[in-house]
């Protein structure tokens, strides 16, 4: 039981700002500058130099989903012209970037899944490497139904420009074709018409350019209490059509229902970014919501709304999409709240405030409509406790009630209203379940929080209360409830916390590894 509770905490949504996402036309070469690009993002130039072809790759990758300015000019990243009216498909111009969203390496429960350079991909990770000859599902991530794990990295398939994980066993990768494949756990989490997991990757729909996916549990009353487990995944077509398959116990799928679909429909036109979130409601269940943005900057929300996440005034579920608010960005929603940046920097914040008293999640009040937080935001991540937000300046800045955590140095558990300066030279933020993670513009790794299965790295599983320094030359990173996963900017992947599962890859299987480990070489960067 504490397992499945630790689960739902896992299945809490963590849309970090690299998977932001701006509104517009694709980019142009021909207006990218790259020596303002340089001089204007000191993290990137750390990893690039002046190379002008590595800091375009980096911005069509990385920078311009994350709201980087290309060359410093006004309204030149947000929109061109045409962008911001009704458009009529490709028509008008509309075009959904082939990058929004990639991801080179991800991670379930039990495994971990990484892109090397020739576009092979590896997992590692399985079940029942702790004694137990029982046969979980897995097992079939790592490519081998076999009593045990897979305790070093397998090549699974070639060809893969994308990969996902939905926190839990299914793993999704997007082709060079942009065609979208899954395998392990399914139950409905594939959406090719069938319940049966897969060992081998199974082909679901072509042009897509994103993928998300969420496990998420909720009981049924009666005499006798019972289970059940559902699936929310969306994926965005490069027409800009948004499609839906899952449980849809609380109508995340935005079709007017709460009918399972097993096999993809489509949500909605003219769409940018999408994510779904699920969070532990402190009740018994799991609730699932899913939010979009269109091509004329507008915030949409359909699903449960037990702690006024839709932001639509009220906290009513909503079986169909709802407007919340124009001119929007990027958005990042965790825990039954959402952070928004609009497109003139402005910070927007709903949804939940919580507190943890005797293991259970307690909701205290429900903002039902955006609240401005702050001006000159560069991106925003949320926790059920904790709010963070980076301004433009690169210093991080936090609010919100944390028992386990100390960003002042007073000894006090932290607790505050409005946003606080935390910590100076961030270029991003990463909220897992448990603990939360910073890259400076240095390229060095931060983490703080609870730590309890050594997923911060510092070589302890004790609380972390303030940021600690964890490693240096790091690129990107990835967080479980249980791990953390680190891309260097050397190509290598590290990762540390919980390896009963021989998700770490080191061939042999240990409670947990409080210091990070390689895992591989000649990983995808950019």
């Amino acid at each position: 039981m504490k397992q499945k509770r630790m689960l739902g905490t896992l299945l809490s949504v963590i849309l970090v700002f690299f998977n932001s996402v701006s509104v517009s036309a694709a980019p142009s070469r021909e207006q990218f500058d790259p020596d303002y690009y340089a001089s204007m993002y000191p993290d990137v130039r750390a990893v690039y130099g002046n190379d002008a072809e590595a800091l375009w790759n980096h911005f069509i990758t990385y920078g311009f989903a994350e709201g980087r300015s290309m060359n410093g000019l006004p309204d030149s990243d947000v929109r061109e012209e045409g962008a911001g009216t009704e458009l009529s498909g490709n028509a008008a111009g509309f075009q959904v970037s082939a990058e929004i969203g990639a991801r080179n390496f991800c991670a379930g429960i039990y495994f971990c899944a990484f892109i090397k350079e020739d576009q092979t991909l590896w997992t590692c990770g399985g079940a029942g490497s702790i004694g137990s000859m029982m046969m979980m599902p897995a097992d079939w991530i790592a490519g081998d139904w076999m009593e045990g794990s897979r305790g070093v990295p397998v090549k699974v398939m070639d060809h893969v420009k994308s990969v996902y994980s939905n926190g839990d066993m299914t793993c999704y990768a997007i082709t060079t074709d942009n065609s979208l494949w899954a395998l392990g756990e399914n139950n409905g989490a594939f959406g090719d018409g069938t319940v049966q997991p897969s060992r081998i990757p199974v082909k679901i729909m072509d042009d897509v350019v994103y993928v998300e996916s969420k496990k998420y549990s909720w009981y049924e009353p009666g005499a006798y209490q019972s289970i059940h487990q559902g699936y929310a995944v969306i994926a965005l077509k490069s027409d800009g059509t948004l499609w839906g398959w899952g449980t849809n116990h609380w109508g995340e799928l935005g079709d007017g229902t709460c009918n399972p679909h097993l096999t993809p429909v489509k949500i909605m036109d003219h769409v940018v970014y999408a994510a779904n979130a699920t969070y532990y409601s402190g009740m018994t269940d799991d609730v699932a919501s899913t939010y979009a943005i269109q091509s004329d900057g507008s915030l949409w929300a359909w699903g449960h709304n037990h702690a006024g996440q839709l932001g639509n005034g009220n906290r009513d579920s909503q079986l169909s999409p709802v407007k919340i608010m124009d001119h929007v960005r990027t958005f990042q929603t965790k825990d039954g709240s959402c952070t928004a940046i609009k497109t003139d920097g402005s910070c927007w914040h709903w949804g939940s405030s919580f507190s943890h008293t005797e293991g259970m999640m307690i909701l205290h009040n429900a903002i039902t409509h955006p609240k401005k937080i702050a001006d000159g935001v560069f991106t925003a991540a949320s926790s059920d406790l904790a709010n963070y937000m980076i301004k433009q300046d690169n210093i991080l800045w936090a609010w919100g009630k944390a028992p386990a955590l100390d960003f002042t140095g007073s000894g006090q558990s932290f607790e505050s209203a409005v946003p606080v300066p935390i910590m100076e030279n961030v270029s991003s933020i990463h909220v897992g379940a448990f603990s939360t993670f910073a890259i400076r513009t240095d390229n060095t790794l931060w983490g703080w929080g609870m730590n309890s299965n050594g997923e911060i790295g510092n070589r302890t599983a004790e609380r972390i209360p303030s940021p600690t320094f964890v490693m240096d030359q790091v690129f990107d990173i990835y967080t479980t409830s249980f791990n953390t996963y680190i891309l260097r900017t050397d190509g290598t992947l590290w990762g540390c916390g919980a390896d009963e599962y021989c998700q770490l890859g080191q061939g042999s299987w240990e409670h947990q590894r409080t210091a990070p480990v390689k895992i591989a070489d000649r990983v995808k960067i950019g």
